[in-house]
């Protein structure tokens, strides 16, 4: 058999990747931070639906560092009530236009779901819009490397694109 690496060789060649191996940088110390959001427009009832799917110990950290409460934290006194930590919080990192108009969703709820917790939220809005533009910050100054994902779905079609802390905010458009 002929092998370009002599008996000799193999130890030396064993030692070097060892010692690459060591020094290179563990898949740990560089972890991915992701969240997802899903806005749907609903011809049914003329809104859009805004799901948020987030770490459950990402916002913990973040409730924690903000407002001192835990992820349970107080209950809201209404469905309308938009004083309660994790709504809050989304208020601050949000922003949605919907065809060029500033539209503040309302907040619906949240619930935790394994490791995930999802936070709903819902705009009225009369027709199918014509361009949505949406910024999600969760997380962009805390997180290093954190990416916000969002798919938007309006009459059918589905566009979808990353928010970071270089992008800024996104906007779909839709004919």
């Amino acid at each position: 058999m002929i092998s370009c690496f002599s008996l000799k060789t193999w130890p030396t060649l064993l030692i070097a990747v060892a010692m690459i191996v060591s020094y290179a940088p563990r898949a740990s110390s560089h972890p991915v931070y992701t969240s997802l959001t899903t806005i749907e427009w609903n011809s049914a009832d003329n809104s859009l639906e805004i799901i948020l799917e987030i770490q459950a110990h990402e916002l913990a950290d973040a409730l924690q560092k903000t407002t001192g409460t835990t992820l349970q934290g107080k209950r809201r006194k209404s469905p309308t009530d938009r004083s309660g930590p994790i709504s809050n919080l989304i208020d601050k990192n949000i922003g949605l236009k919907i065809a060029g108009t500033l539209v503040s969703p309302v907040f619906i709820g949240s619930e935790t779901v394994g490791s995930n917790v999802f936070v709903y939220l819902e705009a009225d809005w009369p027709v199918a819009p014509s361009s949505i533009t949406f910024l999600n910050t969760l997380f962009l100054d805390t997180q290093r490397g954190q990416i916000n994902s969002v798919i938007v779905k309006v009459g059918g079609k589905r566009q979808a694109a990353e928010v970071t802390k270089t992008t800024g905010a996104i906007t779909f458009v839709f004919d």
